[in-house]
């Protein structure tokens, strides 16, 4: 049979290696250290600061829409050869 806390703490590692939110429970003294150097762990590998494909993707969807419905200002200037006047 396998230690209860070994395998809260393996389930909390693994959720934060594939991204998910890891599961709360009520954690002593050692699991919590254990689990929060796994945190720094995975908080210091490359590209963590990163956000993901998907969310770079709809930023970008919706600065295009935004562009797209904003009123476009009309310029009233006329224009020399010395610049605007």
């Amino acid at each position: 049979m396998t230690d209860p806390a070994a395998e809260r703490v393996a389930r909390f590692v693994d959720d934060l290696l594939h991204g998910r939110r890891p599961r709360r429970f009520n954690a002593s003294q050692e699991e919590v250290e254990a689990m929060t150097a796994a945190a720094g762990l995975v908080a210091g590998r490359v590209g963590a600061d990163w956000s993901s494909a998907w969310h770079w993707t709809r930023w970008r969807r919706i600065s295009r829409l935004r562009a797209r419905m904003a009123p476009r200002p009309q310029c009233s200037c006329q224009t020399t050869e010395h610049g605007v006047g």
